[in-house]
C-alpha cells in the first residue's frame, strides 16, 4: 500500500499525527536553548502545548519556520554542540523542501564525524548523515546513489538508541515506493549488525516485503 509522497510545504501536523510534529518542536527548542538563544514565543508555546498533550495545529508551525529556528540555532555553534545539531538541521532543511541545505548539513555532520567516535551518539549521526543524503538523492530522481547512501548507512556502529529502537526506515520506505525491493533487504541484513533488539521487526518486514507488501514500519518512520 502505498501514501501519497511528503509534502514539503504544507503546514505541520494538518494531515499528521500529534506526536511526529511534537518531536519537530521539541527538536527546534532543544536546538534554540543548546544554542543559549531567545526562544521565539510561538515555538515556547508550542511545545508548553506539547507537554500539556494540547492540539498544536493551532499554532499552524510550518516545517519551514521550524527550519529556521533550528538554522539559526546552528549558525552560531561550534565543536561539539554543533556536531549535535548538525542532524537536527539536515533532517529539518529537508522536511522544509530545501534540499540544498540539507545536502550540506548532511555532509558536515559526516565530516565531523571522525572527531567524535567516542561520543555515544556517533553512530547516530553515521546513519541520519547518510540517510538524509540517500532521501535528497531520491527526492532529485537519482536512484544508485539514494541505494548507495541507504547501504552507507547501514555501516553505522550502532548506538544505544539504534540498538534499542532500530533505525528510521523512511528512505527504506521511500525506495520501496521506487520498486527497490532488492536493495531494502539487503539493508535489512546489515541492520542485525547494530539493531540488536529489534524484536522480531526484521523479520517481519523482510517478510512483508518478499510478498510484494509495504511492512508496516510502524514508530521506525517519525524518529
Amino acid at each position: 500500500m502505498r501514501l501519497p509522497a511528503l509534502a514539503m510545504v504544507a503546514p505541520l501536523l494538518l494531515n499528521a499525527q500529534v506526536e511526529p510534529a511534537c518531536r519537530e518542536i521539541k527538536s527546534a527548542l532543544h536546538a534554540v536553548e543548546m544554542a543559549r538563544a531567545a526562544v521565539d514565543p510561538d515555538l515556547r508555546a508550542a511545545g508548553a502545548a506539547c507537554d500539556a498533550s494540547a492540539d498544536v495545529r493551532l499554532f499552524h508551525l510550518t516545517h519551514q519556520r521550524i527550519f529556521a529556528w533550528i538554522e539559526q540555532a546552528v549558525s552560531g555553534s561550534n565543536g561539539r554542540d554543533r556536531f549535535a545539531l548538525l542532524p537536527l538541521a539536515a533532517k529539518a532543511a529537508f522536511r522544509a523542501g530545501d534540499m540544498e541545505a540539507a545536502q550540506s548539513y548532511a555532509r558536515e555532520l559526516l565530516q565531523m564525524a571522525p572527531t567524535y567516535t567516542k561520543e555515544p551518539d556517533y553512530g547516530d549521526a553515521i546513519y541520519d548523515g547518510y540517510s538524509v543524503l540517500g532521501r535528497v538523492a531520491l527526492h532529485r530522481e537519482n536512484l544508485p546513489l539514494a541505494r548507495q547512501y541507504l547501504m552507507n548507512a547501514a555501516t553505522t556502529p550502532g548506538s544505544p538508541a539504534l540498538s534499542r529502537n532500530g533505525p528510521n526506515m523512511m528512505l527504506a520506505r521511500e525506495l520501496l515506493e521506487k520498486g527497490q525491493a532488492p536493495a531494502v533487504l539487503q539493508f535489512l541484513v546489515l541492520c542485525r549488525e547494530f539493531w540488536k533488539q529489534d524484536g522480531g521487526r526484521i523479520n517481519a518486514w523482510s517478510d512483508a516485503i518478499r510478498q510484494h507488501e509495504m511492512p508496516d514500519f510502524g514508530a521506525n518512520l517519525d524518529y
